[in-house]
């Protein structure tokens, strides 16, 4: 019995850990395209549930459609997570500029902080970001690694507009050579941005983790 009811913890731990990485290379497929980071905050004097994700997620959906009428061209990813009280918020990383006035609007009694126009279900608030991949990617880890909230169990962990790049996957087996020369060829030029080495905690293998731009 114990067996079987750490099963369904270790597969959505892992589920997990593949939507942060898959999350984080969207992020990175489309990095020249991120100009600010917006988060989404509910009152809780809505007339709706703010602890509900599904009630939650028709509100954002409703606000986003909000945004393409102004901006088609609005690119996104966004994540949600909880907050102490238990609602519902979202973080989003945009291709809005901070100066898009038919979007972003400044507080008039303090002008340093911004906040975009249709969330009529709360608080917003809107950083400039300045494409920085470490600190870009940092917000996606940050608010992905979190405790695990059985509210998404079974739920997206993230969402992400369909006009973004989608990164391809390939698989290369380094014992064979004609393999090996196109990886050789794929890096080559490009720089080594990160690299790191651990253990595999799920089947205990040895990983070599290696990152390249350009």
């Amino acid at each position: 019995n114990t067996v079987n009811e750490e099963q369904p913890k270790v597969v959505e731990q892992r589920n997990i850990i593949r939507s942060k990485l898959e999350c984080q290379r969207l992020a990175k497929a489309n990095m020249s395209d991120w100009k600010t980071f917006i988060t989404l905050t509910f009152e809780d004097t809505t007339k709706f549930d703010v602890t509900s994700v599904g009630d939650c997620n028709k509100r954002l959906r409703y606000f986003i459609d909000k945004v393409k009428r102004v901006y088609p061209e609005f690119k996104y990813i966004c994540v949600p997570e909880f907050q102490k009280r238990g609602a519902v918020h979202y973080h989003l990383l945009t291709n809005i500029a901070i100066d898009n006035d038919k979007l972003i609007y400044k507080q008039s009694d303090n002008p340093r902080y911004s906040h975009i126009k249709y969330w009529i279900d709360g608080f917003t608030s809107v950083e400039k970001l300045k494409n920085e991949p470490k600190k870009v990617i940092g917000y996606i880890a940050k608010y992905m690694t979190k405790d695990i909230d059985q509210k998404l169990f079974n739920r997206h962990r993230y969402f992400y507009s369909r006009n973004l790049i989608t990164p391809s996957e390939s698989y290369i087996d380094l014992d064979n050579p004609n393999d090996c020369e196109f990886l050789l060829k794929k890096i080559r030029g490009k720089e080594k941005i990160y690299s790191n080495q651990y253990i595999n905690s799920f089947d205990g293998h040895d990983v070599e983790f290696q990152e390249f731009c350009g």
